[in-house]
């Protein structure tokens, strides 16, 4: 994996960032990983997987810059996005009133 350049970001605010979204955005070139790190602190909210391949994409093709960035930040997160999250928030949250199998 290449690096990322996040200096600029709090501890807490990296650790708001999915590990896959987080292998796409390294792979942006060091000054728009920046403008993207920026853009997570003002939305407090991280990039989904699909805005991160949306991103990595963009700057490959040579048309990310900070506005592009924030646009695509401020997007609602695709309602699968948003079910993967809710899901995986569900596996990682204790089992409430969850009974063994032999029903006790």
């Amino acid at each position: 994996m290449t690096a990322l350049t996040w200096s600029k970001v709090s501890h807490s605010d990296r650790s708001k960032l999915s590990f896959t979204p987080a292998v796409e955005i390294s792979f942006i070139k060091p000054k728009n990983q920046r403008f993207i790190a920026v853009s997570i602190e003002g939305e407090q909210a991280s990039p989904s997987l699909s805005q991160a391949q949306e991103l990595r994409k963009l700057d490959k093709d040579g048309k990310l810059n900070g506005d592009v960035i924030d646009g695509i930040l401020s997007r609602e997160k695709k309602e699968v996005d948003k079910e993967a999250a809710q899901k995986n928030a569900a596996r990682s949250a204790p089992a409430k009133g969850k009974e063994g199998r032999d029903g006790r």
